[in-house]
């Protein structure tokens, strides 16, 4: 069943109510197939969420999306059968996570390049690093022999006053054991990463395994990550697939090019792609290998969530 919508952060979006009642959709499917929904969260009980300040651009996606799921609405009250039901219904989950992710954003706040080099030089004068880093100008975080620093880079991103929230790790083979001590970070409640680039790092099933564990906690907080050229095989696929199934999950955008997933690997992603918990809206599986029956997987999908972007 969809999860339930706290309506608050969309309350003012065009100066109008969103008008997401998703409970007209339970009560609905109750009655097509009889599903108990007496443990459904009281929202009554929820702590007020701050109002959202709306950018144009956010504004504009947001009112696109409120139509969409008022659609999907619609279409879902009007349908008898059930299996027709459930396909509108992961749809309208899918559209649910995107209007509560583009609230998230729009409640983010974006440090600036100086705010973070700040933060990282304070960081490393009170804990005695010695790591060196750069900043882009879109806020990207490079840091300096970061197989050997794992731990020094941990520690800045553990720490209460850190402001990373993109980071580029990517071409350092870091292999299984500091990918482990770098998901545990992410795991950390005063981490803020939403990008994470690990491109050419050797992770393998095993490191494939350690980041999924992290995508599944509450404190995660990544949205886009990158895994290009990483020996990733069917094993690692399922990690990921499991991964992106949870609920805890929120993630949007993953990169799996230049791996090698096979069509059994592909299989795996695309049933986390069909999932109700599913956020992804693009995804990379170019260079995988995957052969027909791949493909046939990924169709499958598109038939079921035709927005999501797919590359192979």
């Amino acid at each position: 069943m969809p999860k339930k919508l706290d309506k608050t952060p969309f309350q003012n979006l065009a100066g109008q109510s969103a008008n997401i009642n998703k409970e007209d959709v339970n009560k609905e499917l109750a009655q097509q197939n009889q599903v108990d929904h007496s443990n459904q969260p009281d929202t009554k009980k929820e702590k007020e969420k701050p109002k959202i300040q709306w950018s144009p651009e956010s504004l504009k996606q947001g009112q696109i999306i409120i139509a969409e799921i008022n659609q999907l609405q619609d279409q879902i009250k009007k349908e008898s059968d059930i299996n027709k039901q459930k396909e509108i219904l992961s749809q309208l989950n899918q559209k649910i996570s995107q209007l509560e992710l583009l609230a998230a954003k729009e409640l983010k706040h974006e440090y600036t390049r100086e705010e973070i080099i700040q933060s990282i030089k304070k960081i490393k004068k009170e804990k005695d690093l010695d790591i060196k880093f750069e900043v882009d100008e879109e806020g990207r975080v490079r840091f300096s022999k970061a197989k050997d620093k794992i731990d020094q880079i941990v520690k800045i991103l553990e720490h209460e006053n850190n402001k990373v929230t993109r980071i580029n790790l990517g071409g350092n083979e870091l292999g299984p054991q500091a990918v482990k001590s770098l998901a545990e970070a992410l795991m950390n409640k005063n981490n803020k990463v939403t990008n994470i680039s690990l491109w050419r790092n050797n992770l393998g099933p095993q490191g494939a395994q350690f980041l999924a564990k992290a995508l599944m906690n509450e404190n995660n907080k990544v949205t886009h990550i990158y895994l290009v050229d990483n020996e990733l095989d069917s094993e690692a696929a399922q990690s990921l697939a499991e991964a992106l199934m949870n609920k805890n999950n929120k993630v949007t955008r993953i990169n799996l090019g230049f791996n090698k997933l096979g069509p059994e690997g592909v299989k795996s992603l695309a049933e986390a792609l069909k999932n109700e918990n599913n956020k992804v809206t693009h995804i990379n599986l170019e260079a995988n290998k995957i052969g027909l029956k791949g493909r046939k997987s990924l169709k499958e999908v598109k038939k079921i969530k035709p927005g999501i972007v797919i590359k192979f």
